[in-house]
C-alpha cells in the first residue's frame, strides 16, 4: 500500500512537472518580461533543464499495480466524448489553413521538400537530391520521416491532413486513459490525464507548428515505445527505437540510455543491438545502394555546411531559441559547440547509468538525453523540444496502466485505436467544413476569400436581382477548397460581356491545371457546368481557372472603372459557383 501511495504521489508530481514543461515552451513572452530580450532564452533554457532534472528525481519507480476494475460506461464515455469534442474544435481551428492554400515554403520548407522528394521517388529517381523549393535544398530527413507522406501523395491529399491526424494521437491516448480512470471512479487521476491531453491538443506551439510541421508522422511511435518498455518487450522496443532513429537522427541520443537500461535489467543482448541497428539502417539501404554519396551529403554534410555557413553567420535563428548552442553563439564561442555536446551527453549517460542501476525507470532519462541533445545541437529548433515533451506525456499515460482493462495485448493495437479515432476526427471535421459539395455566392462579402486574380477588388454589383462580381481581364481564378474523394460537377452562374454585334464569348475551365472543357456563352444570365474527375482534385486546396475568349472596355456598366475613370476591360460577370 505504501508503494502504491508513494507512486501515486510521484505520478501526480511528474504530471504537474510535465505540464509545466509544456507551458514553458509557450512562455517566451513571460521570460522576456522577467529577464529582458537578451536573457529570456537563457532563462527559458534553465527552466526547461530544471524541470527535466526534477522529473528524473520524482518519476515513479517500478511498475504501477494494475487496476482491473471494469470502468462504468457512462462516466468513461462522457470523458472521452469531451476529449473528442475538444479535438474537433482544434481541427476546425487548424483545417482552414490547410484548405486555404498549399504549404508556404517561406515559413517552413520541410513539407515542400518532402513533396519534391516523393515525386522523384515515384519517377524512379533517388529522392536524396537537391530540390528547388524555390531555393536549392537537399532532403536531409530519414526515410521513416518522409516515406509516410507517400500515402497522402498517392491519394492526392494535402500532407497536413496526415500530420494533423498524427498530431492528435497522443492527446487521444490521454483522453482514452482519462475516460477509463473516470469510469473507475478515480477523479483525480482522470483530471490529470485529461489535462495532459487538453494541454497537448491546445498547445499554441503545436497548433502553430501544424501549418509547416513534418515530424508529427512519427509521434504515434512515442507511446508505442513506452508501451513496449512498460511490457518489457525488449526486442520490439529496440526495433521501435531504431525506427524512430531512422525517422529523425536526434533520436540516436536515446540509444545509449536504452541499452544502459537493458544492461541494468540483464536484458542487453547482441541480437537486440542488431535489431536496433537493422531498424535504423534498413530503411536507408535502397537509397544507399542507389547513391550513397547523395544520402550522406543530404543527411549530414549539407546540413552541417548550411548550419555553420549560413544559419550561424547570416541569421539569428540559432541564437533566438532555447539551448546551450544559442548561448555559445551569442558570446562568440561557436568553436566549442561540438565539444559541449559530447561532454553534456556524456554526463547524462554517466548519471543515467547509476540511476538506472539503482532502479530508476528509463523514460525520464530518455527524455533528458533527448533534451540535452536538442539544447546542444547545431540549431535547437523548437520542434525538437516538442519530441521531448510528447515523450514524457506518452510515458505518463502508459505508466498509468489504464490500458490494461482494454484487453489489448499488443501495444500497437492500443495506439492504432487512437490513430483511427484521430483520423476519423480530422476527416469528419474536414467533411463538415469545407466538405465535398457547397455553394460560393461570389457577390457576397464572405466570398472574397475564394476569389483571386481577375476579380479585382471584389466590387459587388447588382444585376437582375443578383449580387455579382465582374471579371476584369480574360482570366479569373476561384479558390476551391474541397474534402472529397470523387469527381464532381462544377456549375457556374455567368453573364458574358458581349463587345458588340456579332461578337461571341466563350470560357474554358481548368482545375489545378487540368482542362475540364470549353463552353460558348449565350447573351444574358445562364448556368454552365463542367464535369471533373477524381484525378482533377486535391483533397485540400484547389484552383479553378476561367479563361475567356476576350475582354473589352465596358463603358456602360456602372461602378466599374479604373482609378483614372477609364472603363475597365471586362469579360463576364459571375454570380455563383456550385460544387455537386
Amino acid at each position: 500500500m505504501r508503494f502504491r501511495a508513494n507512486n501515486e504521489l510521484r505520478w501526480g508530481l511528474s504530471a504537474l512537472l510535465v505540464a509545466s514543461g509544456g507551458a514553458a515552451l509557450a512562455s517566451h513572452p513571460l521570460f522576456v518580461a522577467v529577464a529582458g530580450n537578451r536573457r529570456a532564452y537563457e532563462l527559458g533554457t534553465g527552466v526547461l533543464l530544471a524541470i527535466a532534472a526534477l522529473v528524473t528525481v520524482v518519476w515513479p519507480r517500478g511498475d504501477e499495480p494494475q487496476d482491473s476494475r471494469r470502468p462504468r460506461l457512462w462516466s468513461a464515455a462522457l470523458t472521452v466524448g469531451a476529449g473528442v469534442v475538444l479535438l474537433f474544435w482544434v481541427a476546425f481551428r487548424l483545417l482552414p489553413a490547410v484548405f486555404a492554400g498549399p504549404p508556404d515554403p517561406t515559413r517552413g520548407d520541410m513539407l515542400v521538400i518532402i513533396e519534391h522528394a516523393i515525386a522523384r521517388l515515384l519517377q524512379g529517381q533517388s529522392p536524396y537530391a537537391v530540390h528547388h523549393v524555390p531555393w536549392d535544398a537537399p532532403l536531409s530527413y530519414g526515410p521513416l520521416l518522409w516515406l509516410p507522406h507517400v500515402f497522402p501523395y498517392l491519394l492526392r491529399m494535402d500532407f497536413r491532413i496526415l500530420t494533423l491526424a498524427a498530431q492528435f494521437v497522443i492527446p487521444f491516448c490521454c483522453f482514452l486513459a482519462a475516460g477509463i480512470r473516470a469510469g473507475q471512479g478515480d477523479a483525480r487521476r482522470a483530471a490529470l490525464l485529461f489535462g495532459l491531453g487538453a494541454g497537448t491538443a491546445l498547445h499554441p506551439g503545436l497548433m502553430e507548428f501544424h501549418q509547416i510541421g513534418h515530424t508529427q508522422v512519427y509521434w504515434p511511435l512515442l507511446p508505442v515505445l513506452c508501451l513496449l518498455l512498460q511490457q518489457k518487450r525488449w526486442t520490439p522496443a529496440a526495433i521501435c527505437l531504431g525506427a524512430l532513429t531512422s525517422a529523425r537522427t536526434p533520436m540516436l541520443a536515446l540509444a545509449p540510455v536504452f541499452f544502459l537500461y537493458l544492461r541494468a535489467m540483464n536484458a542487453r543482448t547482441v541480437n537486440r543491438m542488431l535489431a536496433f541497428g537493422a531498424a535504423v539502417l534498413l530503411p536507408y539501404l535502397p537509397f544507399l545502394l542507389v547513391d550513397a554519396h547523395a544520402v550522406k551529403n543530404g543527411v549530414f554534410d549539407t546540413y552541417v555546411t548550411v548550419m555553420k555557413g549560413y544559419v550561424w553567420r547570416s541569421t539569428d535563428w540559432a541564437v533566438a531559441t532555447y539551448g546551450v548552442t544559442g548561448r555559445l553563439l551569442q558570446y562568440g564561442l561557436e568553436r566549442y559547440v561540438e565539444v559541449v555536446q559530447l561532454v553534456s551527453l556524456g554526463l547524462v549517460y554517466v548519471t543515467a547509468k547509476h540511476a538506472l542501476a539503482r532502479g530508476s525507470r528509463v523514460e525520464p532519462w530518455l527524455a533528458m538525453a533527448l533534451l540535452v541533445f536538442a539544447m546542444t545541437t547545431l540549431w535547437s529548433v523548437i520542434y525538437l523540444y516538442f519530441d521531448v515533451w510528447l515523450l514524457l506525456v506518452s510515458a505518463l499515460v502508459v505508466y498509468d496502466g489504464s490500458w490494461s482493462v482494454l484487453s489489448l495485448r499488443r501495444p500497437v493495437s492500443a495506439v492504432a485505436c487512437a490513430t483511427l479515432g484521430s483520423s476519423a476526427i480530422v476527416l469528419v471535421a474536414a467533411g463538415v467544413h469545407p466538405g465535398a459539395a457547397y455553394v460560393v455566392d461570389i457577390g457576397a462579402p464572405a466570398a472574397t476569400g475564394y476569389t483571386g486574380a481577375g476579380f479585382g477588388s471584389d466590387v459587388t454589383e447588382h444585376d437582375d436581382g443578383r449580387s455579382i462580381v465582374w471579371v476584369e481581364g480574360a482570366t479569373a481564378r476561384i479558390r476551391v477548397p474541397r474534402a472529397g474523394w470523387s469527381g464532381a460537377t462544377l456549375r457556374l452562374g455567368v453573364k458574358p460581356y458581349i463587345a458588340g454585334p456579332g461578337a461571341h464569348q466563350s470560357v474554358m475551365a481548368s482545375l489545378n491545371g487540368r482542362v475540364l472543357g470549353r463552353t460558348v456563352l449565350q447573351p444574358g444570365w445562364q448556368e454552365i457546368s463542367f464535369r471533373s474527375r477524381r484525378r482533377d482534385w486535391l483533397y485540400g486546396f484547389n484552383v479553378l481557372e476561367l479563361s475567356f475568349a476576350y475582354a473589352a472596355a465596358a463603358p456602360g456598366i456602372s461602378n466599374v472603372s479604373t482609378p483614372s475613370g477609364e472603363p475597365r476591360e471586362l469579360s463576364a460577370a459571375v454570380d455563383f459557383l456550385r460544387i455537386e
